[in-house]
C-alpha cells in the first residue's frame, strides 16, 4: 500500500512539474514592386507556433512612393 501512495504521489509531483512550453518561430516576408512610376514596400512579420502550427502574431509595414501627384491620385482611385 505504501509503494502505491508513494508512487501515485511522484506521478503527481512529475505531472504538476512538467512544462507546457510552445516553441515559437520568426519569420519575415518582404515584397518591393515598381509599378507605373510607383514603388511600393511591403514587409511582414510573423510570429508563429511550431508545434500547434498557428500564426500567433503580424506585423505588417507598407510604403509607398510615386514621383508626382497624377500618379499619387491614380492610384488612390484603385485603392
Amino acid at each position: 500500500m505504501r509503494k502505491i501512495i508513494i508512487v501515485s504521489m511522484l506521478s503527481l509531483l512529475m505531472a504538476g512539474c512538467s512544462s507546457n512550453k510552445t516553441e515559437t518561430a520568426a519569420m519575415n516576408c518582404s515584397l518591393k514592386q515598381d509599378s507605373n512610376g510607383g514603388v511600393m514596400e511591403v514587409s511582414s512579420d510573423f510570429e508563429y507556433d511550431k508545434d500547434k502550427d498557428i500564426i500567433l502574431s503580424q506585423k505588417q509595414h507598407t510604403l509607398i512612393t510615386v514621383s508626382d501627384q497624377n500618379t499619387y491620385d491614380q492610384m488612390v482611385q484603385t485603392f
